[in-house]
């Protein structure tokens, strides 16, 4: 057969099926890109954003989605900690969409769920503080990994069905808040000072980053942690930076409770 006869000819509607993937990806890519950009003005803090490729069809009436807002073990959170499951109040359901969140004079997190499968988790600066730190590291560390763990949940209930997940991270408003290399218990930490962005007040991401459905279900941490690894590279650090409380051999996130 020609190349013709297997691929369509130019223009046609028959094109390869990597080819049809691939404009399907770069189309999530600019989604993603445009609701990252289009956060209302003062935003400030973490910014997730995923989109699934293709879209999903999500009951956002089951119980797991409440559960998910109220009880950090259903997703594998900590019951205490940086993570996205600290609502006081009853998730709110719309349309197309599921949100919680929790709010205080000196943090506010919010998630949003929605029905075609796309997830967006945002942390304030006053949640990534603590000790007196402009940016905690456990905090950034834990918060990627946490809305990972969100998704895994998510996804992992829609067993039979091949999708791939584009995600990007951003922060918004940094200003010279400063980040510290290394963990917060190591003698390196004190002695270390804190690392400013060189340019700008947003770190985001060049390009975001694919996953498998499998990835984002059997290896949350991992999914978060590679996503991490650009943040820290915009303050100029290295991945070995990131704090050791994430075991780079089982690619997993302890953290006491």
């Amino acid at each position: 057969m020609s190349r013709e006869e297997i691929v369509g000819k130019p223009g046609s509607d028959h094109a390869a099926d990597g080819d049809v993937l691939a404009d399907d990806l770069n189309a999530a890519r600019a989604t993603l890109s445009a609701w990252r950009d289009r956060q209302p003005n003062g935003s400030e803090g973490l910014w997730l954003g995923a989109v699934t490729v293709p879209e999903l069809a999500l009951d956002l009436q089951l119980p797991l989605f409440e559960e998910l807002a109220f009880e950090p073990t259903a997703s594998g959170n900590r019951t205490t900690g940086w993570n996205f499951v600290r609502t006081q109040q009853q998730p709110a359901l719309h349309s197309d969409r599921i949100e919680w969140g929790g709010a205080s004079e000196d943090y506010a997190i919010r998630v949003e769920l929605f029905e075609d499968g796309r997830a967006m988790f945002m942390a304030s600066f006053g949640a990534l503080a603590w000790k007196d730190e402009d940016i905690w590291p456990l905090a950034l560390l834990e918060y990627p990994i946490s809305a990972f763990r969100i998704l895994s949940r998510i996804y992992r209930e829609q067993a039979g069905k091949d999708f791939r997940v584009v995600a990007d991270l951003a922060l918004f408003e940094v200003g010279d808040r400063g980040l510290k290399p290394g963990s917060p218990g190591s003698f390196r930490f004190g002695t270390q000072p804190r690392r400013r962005l060189t340019e700008g007040q947003d770190v985001f991401l060049e390009r975001p980053l694919e996953f498998s459905r499998i990835e984002v279900v059997e290896e949350p941490d991992r999914c978060g942690f590679r996503l991490l690894r650009r943040i820290y590279q915009a303050f100029g650090m290295r991945e070995e930076d990131i704090p050791a409380e994430y075991d780079r051999k089982t690619g997993r996130l302890v953290l006491p409770e």
